[in-house]
């Protein structure tokens, strides 16, 4: 996993590159994303024995990867001669507040609900609200893959926290430590839980929104593809009066879905 990055520091990156993993997190980790080649991420990165900050690549960008090492003043150099491109504005019409209709309700209400509408229809696991300095980006985890889909207004940034914060009955006055929380989305046709962290940050509160829509993860062990030998294995442990199974794997794997499927047995 490694290369020469010789027309690195010179290279412009594409926008949708850069935009699979956030600023914040580029400096924080010493990384930079530089295009696909083979199926894979090529990646500028200053520690490239830094096994944690790989593995959260890995699972933030759904791509494997392809390393070339880097110094810090390279790295820099990258992030000064690309950072205009990251600030390129993404934008989603299904997310636009049309001014008149703020006379009836507020940006904010209007901008959750329409965020949690279309990340449910779309079929996200998960949304996160990231700030920048300039911006506040929303990005979808969409079957295993980070994608950034709209940037809001920064002014509006403190007020969509916290309109996420009091529907999930978390204490919005608290911005300096991490926080957890719950909604439920119940009507006729939607039978949704959400869970919710958030996480303060240089730019502001970063929000994590989990979705666990039941009626897709509702059904049968024989459901979830396993082979029967596995099945029939997992089926006698879960019988058993005490103990523990531990259900592991990266986000999107199907953990939740699967300890669903054994509680409902």
């Amino acid at each position: 996993m490694s290369g020469n990055p010789d027309t690195a520091s010179t290279a412009s990156i594409a926008p949708e590159i850069l935009r699979l993993v956030s600023y914040e997190t580029m400096r924080k980790q010493g990384i930079v994303p530089l295009g696909l080649r083979d199926g894979k991420l090529r990646l500028a990165m200053v520690n490239k024995s830094d096994i944690v900050a790989l593995d959260d690549i890995r699972i933030k960008t759904g791509y494997e990867l392809e390393i070339y090492p880097v110094s810090k003043e390279e790295l820099d150099n990258i992030l000064r001669q690309n950072f205009d491109a990251i600030a390129e504005h993404p934008h989603c019409p299904a997310l636009a507040i049309d001014p008149k209709s703020q006379a009836t309700e507020s940006y904010a209400v209007q901008s959750v609900e329409k965020l949690l509408n279309l990340a449910i229809g779309m079929r996200a696991s998960d949304i996160h609200l990231e700030p920048q300095h300039q911006a506040f980006f929303a990005r979808f985890r969409i079957d295993g893959v980070m994608k950034t889909i709209h940037e809001y207004p920064k002014e509006h940034q403190v007020t969509i926290v916290s309109r996420i914060k009091v529907m999930a009955g978390m204490d919005i006055s608290e911005k300096r430590l991490p926080l957890d929380g719950q909604i439920s989305l119940h009507t006729d046709n939607l039978n949704v839980d959400l869970r919710i962290s958030t996480m303060p940050g240089k730019y502001g509160e970063t929000v994590v929104i989990r979705i666990l829509n039941k009626s897709t993860v509702l059904f049968g062990l024989e459901k979830l593809g396993l082979a029967p030998a596995t099945q029939s294995a997992f089926e006698a442990l879960i019988e058993r009066p005490h103990g523990i199974i531990l259900v592991t794997g990266p986000t999107g794997s199907g953990k939740t879905t699967t300890l669903y499927a054994a509680l409902n047995r």
